[in-house]
């Protein structure tokens, strides 16, 4: 009797304020960014959480009116995108917080959103990357940026373990995430993308970018630091009023966007079509593919692999396979001009190389058939003579032999 009283309890009803509170609580174990964006959110539409799921519970037509009063304000001076995701947000939370699916009609509130226009912004050349190529810093982010494909936001990011479906802090590219592996002869760089988190892939770096590197790092190490497997990849720039205790921190990708609009504006191109750090990443795709190299491994090269540009044969494809590939189609990842006339040279040479290999094999050949035939004809002018020797002899034993000598050297022939 005690067991069946409890099960036909109702369950308790969570008062809005314990439903705001739970909600908070998830989203901040998942990602304490995520969670400080729904605060943005809020204060973007000035309202209160608990207050907007108070009235939404009660009378969800007016949270719609609010809603859509805060739209046609809005729409002229904010981004579509910021306004829809603000909008994609807000019904997240309510729809986790018990507001029922219907209350508010979603579509009529999307439908004043404009569309966003096309983009028109294309990849960066490396004739504009090298305006800004100084400084053994700013070397080789561009040389890591332009040969690899990452995102300014691959440098720190938040990481969501595979094995546990909420992630938990911060990581950021490491020193030992770069290693040196050899392809062919040729020693890239092995680039471990969003290490220990769900979406961790690999790419590649040219090179010129190690070379770029090892230059930045004893540039580091000449300042005082103590370079290892776990310090940051990209450090935080040094400032004379700073101490050095402070300067071992990772860059943040906020930074790096100021850096490249600081340099392009300096460049002359403050007024330019093409994203600042962005178009790098663009680059590399449209590079890679201009060259000849599948979509498909340009695609895993991008990290394009837990997406929707995920193909299951992706799984079959080895590392040394897809590194085989950058090599093949690296030349056009250079930002500087001369290991690209280095590439050109060493591909003409060893063209030339398997031409002549060609060549010399063909020789041979003719030389062999020629000694061949050289052969054939000596033979030929023996039957002839033994022929003509066969005519003359009278002895049935010497002809015998002659006989037998001829049909050995047809057979040869034969």
């Amino acid at each position: 009797m005690f067991l069946a009283s409890n099960m036909l309890e109702e369950p308790k009803t969570e008062s809005p304020e314990d439903l705001v509170s739970s909600f908070f609580s998830m989203v901040k174990n998942r990602s304490e960014y995520t969670a400080k964006n729904y605060v943005a959110y809020f204060h973007r539409i000035k309202c209160d959480p608990v207050d907007l799921l108070k009235q939404t519970l009660e009378r969800p037509k007016a949270t719609e009116r609010y809603l859509f009063d805060w739209i046609t304000r809005e729409v002229n001076t904010r981004a579509p995108s910021t306004i829809l995701q603000t909008i994609m947000s807000i019904k997240s939370f309510l729809e986790t917080c018990g507001v029922p699916e219907g209350a508010i009609t979603w579509r009529r509130l999307n439908s004043l959103v404009p569309k966003r226009p096309r983009g028109t912004d294309r990849a960066v050349l490396a004739s504009e990357v090298r305006l800004i190529h100084d400084g053994k810093r700013q070397r080789f982010l561009n040389c890591l940026f332009y040969s690899s494909g990452i995102r300014e936001g691959a440098a720190y990011y938040a990481v969501r373990p595979k094995e546990k479906k909420h992630g938990r802090g911060y990581d950021y590219l490491r020193i030992k995430d770069l290693q040196r592996i050899v392809v062919g002869g040729v020693t890239i760089g092995k680039l471990i993308v969003y290490r220990g988190d769900i979406e961790e892939y690999i790419t590649f770096t040219t090179p010129e970018c190690l070379e770029a590197f090892d230059e930045y790092v004893k540039e580091r190490e000449s300042e005082g630091e103590k370079v290892g497997p776990d310090s940051p990849l990209i450090r935080w720039e040094r400032r004379p009023s700073v101490s050095f205790a402070s300067l071992v921190n990772p860059i943040r990708p906020n930074s790096i966007s100021h850096v490249y609009d600081e340099l392009w504006r300096k460049a002359g191109l403050e007024e330019r079509n093409f994203k600042a750090v962005k178009s790098f990443r663009k680059a590399f795709k449209s590079n890679l593919e201009d060259s000849g190299m599948k979509s498909l491994y340009v695609e895993m090269l991008l990290g394009h692999f837990y997406s929707a540009y995920y193909r299951p044969d992706q799984e079959r494809i080895s590392e040394m396979k897809l590194a085989k590939e950058y090599v093949q189609h690296m030349s056009s990842l250079y930002v500087s001009e001369v290991p690209k006339l280095k590439d050109e040279v060493v591909s003409v040479k060893k063209d030339m190389e398997e031409k002549e290999n060609k060549w010399y094999i063909q020789a041979k050949k003719m030389e062999e058939a020629a000694k061949k035939k050289d052969l054939e004809f000596e033979d030929l002018k023996l039957i002839m003579r033994l022929e003509r020797q066969y005519r003359t002899e009278r002895s049935r034993e010497k002809k015998s032999e002659i006989l037998s000598r001829i049909e050995e050297i047809d057979s040869r022939l034969a």
